[in-house]
Formats: structure tokens, C-alpha cells, sequence
């Protein structure tokens, strides 16, 4: 009796471990499926998360592009407009200096033609109304040269 009561718990040892290890096997598959799809629900969290945060940046970037776009294109527009005023500017320096050039040698010339004329009005004694008058004439003619 003690073979089949040995036997009988051998069966029933074995048909117990092998039905334990089939419905544990199955549970076991089953826990690191849900674990598996745990895990891959958090990185497809993960990544949307980094996506829209790309995204975000990337709009933040474009709409700063387009204003730097603008930016540049107004700087562009404006620079052209100095670069014309700078050589309307330089136009009117050359043609100033120009003037005051003839001017300069004009009144060089009405001096020299001049200062020997004073020279002997002033031994007359008429010399200094000469120079007044001269110089009254000259600033008349400067006026009128700047206007």
C-alpha cells in the first residue's frame, strides 16, 4: 500500500507541478505582455511629448525667422535710401567745395587787384571806406551763393 500511496503522490505531485506550470506560464506570458505594452505606452508618451515640444520649438523658430526675414528686408530698404542720400550728400559737398573754391580764388584775386588799390586810396585816406564797402560786397555775394 505504501508503493500506490507513494505512486499516487507522485501522480498527483507531477500532475499538480505540470498543470502549476502551464496556468503559471500563461499568467507569467500575460504579466510581461502588460509589462512590455506598459513600457511601450510610456515611449510613445515619451515621444509624443518630445514631438510636440519640436514642434512647439520649431513654430517659435519659423515665426522668428519671418521677423528676422522682415527685419533684414526693411535694413536692406533703408540702407539703399542712405546710400542715396549719402551720394546726393557728397554731390552737394563737391559742389560747395567747388564754389567755395571759385570763391575762395575769386576773392584771392579781387584781394590782390584790390590791395594795391587801397594801398594808394589809404595814402589818400580813403582806404578803410574801400575795404568796408568790399567787405560788404563779398558777404552780399557769399549770401547769395549759399542761397
Amino acid at each position: 500500500m505504501e508503493n500506490e500511496y507513494w505512486i499516487g503522490s507522485l501522480i498527483t505531485t507531477v500532475v499538480g507541478a505540470l498543470v502549476g506550470f502551464l496556468l503559471g506560464r500563461r499568467k507569467y506570458n500575460k504579466e510581461v505582455d502588460n509589462i512590455a505594452i506598459t513600457n511601450m505606452q510610456q515611449s510613445l508618451d515619451f515621444y509624443q511629448k518630445l514631438s510636440d515640444d519640436t514642434s512647439q520649438r520649431l513654430e517659435v523658430v519659423l515665426e522668428e525667422n519671418t521677423k528676422l526675414r522682415d527685419e533684414l528686408q526693411r535694413l536692406r530698404s533703408e540702407n539703399v535710401q542712405l546710400k542715396t542720400e549719402m551720394k546726393e550728400l557728397r554731390d552737394m559737398v563737391e559742389n560747395l567745395t567747388g564754389t567755395l573754391a571759385n570763391y575762395g580764388l575769386n576773392r584771392m584775386l579781387e584781394d590782390a587787384g584790390s590791395s594795391s588799390g587801397s594801398r594808394k586810396i589809404s595814402e589818400d585816406g580813403e582806404g578803410e571806406e574801400t575795404k568796408a564797402t568790399e567787405t560788404k560786397e563779398n558777404s552780399r555775394k557769399a549770401k547769395a551763393v549759399k542761397s
